[in-house]
Order: structure tokens, then C-alpha cells, then sequence
């Protein structure tokens, strides 16, 4: 049995050193590859101003209340808009490398909800609209502004409705 063992023991050790040995007289090659990463600037926003469609009174017919990039608010259906607050789009600064390029990625589904204050009631913003370039200037930055279309449910209760959205920008 021992020698049996040592015989077995014996044929393996032959086998892993004809193996080194084929493995050393084989022919080799080799081929180098490059790594690489590239590393872009920061990109950075920074919100300057809330998006507000100022103040309207809701009416027995359902409606709209539309701020555009440039601060022009209108109104569809039964919604009357009131002079005391006549409200703003959202502001941003985006910051990056001078002249580099970036885009705007604006809320997913297009449509956030706003919820009254203390209440359940609801309204939707959709339609989301920006007046960005996707350009930054000679000194890395951009401003720009957020608008959209508030609907405007039939006798919709008084009161604060929020939500909150975000704008995300991107190198490109």
C-alpha cells in the first residue's frame, strides 16, 4: 500500500513538471492595453428663485394658469388671476467649464403635484418649459428660468398649495 502511494504520489509530480515544462518550451505573446479615464469639471445648479404663479381665484369651470420663462402668466377656463401677486418662474445658475455644453433634464413624467397646505386638496403642474442655451458662458455659468402650466381644478379650495421639483443638469 505505501508503495502504491509513493508510485501514485510519484506520477503525479512527474505530471505537474511535464506540464511546467510544456508550458515553458511553448511559444508566448503579449499585448498592452491603454487605461484611461477622463475626468470632466464639476457641474453644479443653484436655484436663485422658486417657481410661483402668483395668486388667481379658481372658478365654478376648471382652468389653467401658465407661467412662461419670461415671466408672462396667463389663464384658461374659469380662472381669474389677481394683480396681488402676479408671481415668477423658477431661477437657476447652472456653473461648469467656460463655453462647455450641458443639458436640462426637467421633472420625470413632466407633472408635479402641488398639495394644499394643512389639506389633501391637489393641483398639477405640467408642461415644464426652461430657457437654458446648454451653453455656459466665458466664466462657467448659465442663468436661466423654469416655467409651466398649473391646472386648475373647478372651485378648487383657497389656500398655499406646494411641491417641490427638481432640474438636474448634465455635461455633455
Amino acid at each position: 500500500m505505501k508503495k502504491t502511494v509513493f508510485l501514485l504520489a510519484s506520477l503525479f509530480v512527474m505530471m505537474l513538471a511535464t506540464q511546467q515544462m510544456k508550458a515553458q518550451n511553448g511559444a508566448t505573446a503579449s499585448a498592452t492595453a491603454t487605461a484611461k479615464a477622463t475626468v470632466v469639471e464639476v457641474i453644479t445648479i443653484d436655484k436663485d428663485a422658486d417657481l410661483d404663479f402668483g395668486t388667481f381665484a379658481s372658478g365654478i369651470i376648471a382652468g389653467t394658469v401658465s407661467m412662461e420663462t419670461d415671466g408672462t402668466r396667463s389663464q384658461t377656463g374659469g380662472v381669474v388671476l389677481l394683480a396681488t401677486n402676479l408671481g415668477q418662474p423658477a431661477k437657476f445658475t447652472a456653473h461648469g467649464k467656460a463655453k462647455g455644453h450641458y443639458f436640462v433634464t426637467l421633472p420625470a413624467n413632466n407633472s408635479v403635484t402641488l398639495t394644499l397646505s394643512g389639506g389633501t386638496e391637489t393641483m398639477t403642474i405640467a408642461n415644464f418649459v426652461h430657457s437654458a442655451t446648454g451653453v455656459f458662458d466665458a466664466t462657467g455659468k448659465e442663468t436661466f428660468n423654469v416655467g409651466g402650466k398649473l391646472t386648475v381644478p373647478a372651485n378648487q379650495p383657497a389656500g398655499l398649495y406646494e411641491g417641490t421639483f427638481d432640474v438636474i443638469v448634465t455635461h455633455q
